[in-house]
């Protein structure tokens, strides 16, 4: 079976110089997934247990009730919530690994249908931001739906337009877009010359997608009779994909891995059929009829390369702030260009505060003595400026 592995040591980068970490991003509509939706959420732990993402992009998700379900349910310990934001029909929500990343903030971007949510979130091994575009778009065929998507990513090119290219960003979600001649999808993916809003697709598939050539690629409808109120006919459709900011796409502190876009469970071999009809042979058959049973939609995934780890001589912001011995001991010296008051935060590599203080001057001495050995992140937030610095502690 397919799988997208990761190996994430912290300690290995800075005893052998290693600069790469690779993470999996996640998409999935989860089907008006509520409180009453516990019996499918064996299903999903299957595929996501298996599949391990680091951070998971969830759509049709309904009220608060339905993320707490998902996650006692379907998630293992080692995956946080993000903030959610109820909004106009389901919802969009995001779950990651808290030891891969941190969680900023969940903004709402209104369009005359459901939201789009901006996820901003913190890549704890480099300090690296990134943000993620969760949409689901207005379904159905006909011009009307045409026209009402195309209003919804118009909404989407307005924010993404204002970004600088060094700020990283993907877009995913279930698109319900038809073909690459649709609106929608061209006001995405068009590079405007002047900004660097648009996404990059990482497959070139012109025309109508609605067609055995693309059944590879298909990720609706992964059944062929109709239960539990989901769609139904067949592997058809490619609704839900994974795309990714010009400056993803070129060499940089981000990069998509080639290759590595998968409609998960999808084998080529199954265009107008049931994804757990034998034989699947991207997956075992019990991981299909996970798939099946599940949703009516398949998961998207796709794996991307972090390629800056925050320096542990000169710290995330060099320029302003220091902190030394590293590593350290029993005291950690912290200083700053600024004489302003300054918050001082150590967060352990499981997302957890472990110390807090405030220092009153452009120089202060940190106790760490009570802290366990291992690698922790340092926080210091003076003057609204947050840097982030790699510490060991010895």
């Amino acid at each position: 079976m397919k799988r997208i592995a990761f190996i994430w040591i912290l300690c290995s980068w800075i005893l052998t110089g290693f600069s790469q970490q690779t993470i999996s991003l996640m998409s999935y509509n989860i089907l008006n997934y509520d409180n009453a939706s516990s019996s499918r959420s064996p299903y999903f732990k299957t595929i996501i247990d298996s599949l391990n993402p680091d951070i998971l992009v969830v759509q049709e998700i309904i009220y608060q009730s339905g993320v707490d379900l998902f996650y006692s349910t379907a998630l293992n310990s080692s995956y946080t919530a993000g903030q959610f934001l109820t909004g106009f029909d389901t919802q969009n929500a995001i779950f990651f690994k808290n030891s891969v990343f941190s969680f900023i903030s969940n903004n709402k971007i209104s369009t005359a249908h459901r939201d789009i949510n901006e996820f901003t979130m913190r890549h704890i091994g480099t300090g690296d931001t990134l943000l993620i575009y969760a949409v689901h778009l207005k379904s159905s065929t006909g011009t009307i739906n045409e026209d009402k998507r195309a209003a919804e990513i118009g909404e989407l090119r307005w924010v993404t337009n204002a970004l600088n290219y060094s700020q990283h960003f993907i877009v995913c979600g279930d698109f319900n877009i038809y073909s690459a001649s649709e609106q929608a999808y061209m006001d995405l993916t068009t590079d405007d010359g002047t900004t660097s809003g648009h996404v990059i697709d990482p497959f070139n598939m012109p025309g109508t997608w609605n067609n055995s050539n693309y059944e590879q690629f298909h990720t609706q409808c992964p059944r062929t009779r109709s239960f539990g109120g989901g769609s139904t006919g067949g592997m058809d459709d490619r609704f839900d994909m994974i795309l990714y900011s010009q400056s993803i796409a070129d060499a940089n502190a981000i990069d998509y891995v080639s290759g590595s876009t998968w409609a998960v469970g999808n084998d080529g071999n199954h265009y107008n059929d049931s994804i757990n009809q034998p034989p699947n042979t991207s997956c075992s058959q019990n991981f299909a009829n996970a798939l099946h049973y599940a949703a009516d939609h398949l998961p998207v995934i796709a794996t991307f390369e972090f390629n800056n780890p925050l320096s542990v001589e000169e710290g995330y912001d060099p320029g302003s702030i220091k902190i030394f011995p590293n590593p350290a001991t029993t005291q950690l010296s912290i200083t700053a260009v600024s004489k302003e008051t300054a918050s001082i935060e150590i967060i352990d590599l499981l997302g957890r505060t472990v110390l807090e203080e405030m220092i009153d001057c452009c120089k202060a001495s940190v106790n760490i003595g009570s802290l366990g050995k291992g690698s922790y992140i340092v926080r210091v937030v003076q003057n609204s400026i947050t840097s982030e610095h790699l510490l060991l502690k010895q």
